[in-house]
Formats: C-alpha cells, sequence, structure tokens
C-alpha cells in the first residue's frame, strides 16, 4: 500500500522499488520510475541473479 502512496505522489502508475539487505541487516530502499529496466535482474548465461549496477 504505501508503494502505492509514492507512486501516486509522483502522479506514476508504474515504478520499482529495490530492498538491498547486508548481512548485518542494515537495508537500503531505491525507487526508480524513469528507467524500469534499471536494476534488471537475471539469472539467464551465467547472471548472479543481483540485479545489475548493484555491488
Amino acid at each position: 500500500m504505501k508503494g502505492q502512496e509514492l507512486l501516486a505522489a509522483f502522479d506514476k502508475t508504474k515504478g520499482i522499488f529495490l530492498l538491498v539487505i547486508d548481512s548485518n541487516f542494515d537495508y537500503e530502499i531505491n525507487f526508480e520510475y524513469h528507467d524500469i529496466n534499471r536494476w534488471k535482474i537475471s539469472k539467464l548465461a551465467g547472471g548472479t541473479g543481483v540485479p545489475e549496477g548493484i555491488v
């Protein structure tokens, strides 16, 4: 529900949220609505399943 509220605040109908959690349980939430493919995730062709551009 909060995601829908954030999208509505930006007058957008779709966006992407990326939750990154490390081994210490520190986390960050990334939000993108301009480039929906910004954090493309793939395990095809030897991919790791980690979003592109995330270390």
